[in-house]
């Protein structure tokens, strides 16, 4: 493959991992299209104070939720019986 095209790949990788990894190249969740260093330069702006994160947490998507595995026939047949 020509080397821009290698280029290219490699640097769509970078970004990917970086992505995936870092938590300021990574998207805003309130805002997908910006990135969280984004957001601290805003705010670093409108406030005119070096903003920096101290501390943060983890949320995996879907964490928490349990599934639940109701049978709907049965639930209906439930509030028939209710009723």
């Amino acid at each position: 493959k020509p080397e821009k095209v290698l280029d290219r790949i490699a640097e769509g990788k970078l970004e990917k991992y970086y992505g995936d990894f870092c938590l300021t190249e990574q998207a805003f969740i309130r805002d997908p299209e910006r990135r969280v260093k984004d957001l601290l330069k805003e705010m670093a702006e409108k406030l005119a104070v070096d903003v920096r994160i101290g501390r943060f947490v983890r949320f995996q998507v879907g964490e928490g939720l349990t599934k639940r595995s109701d049978n709907l026939a049965v639930e209906v047949a439930k509030q028939l019986e209710q009723g």
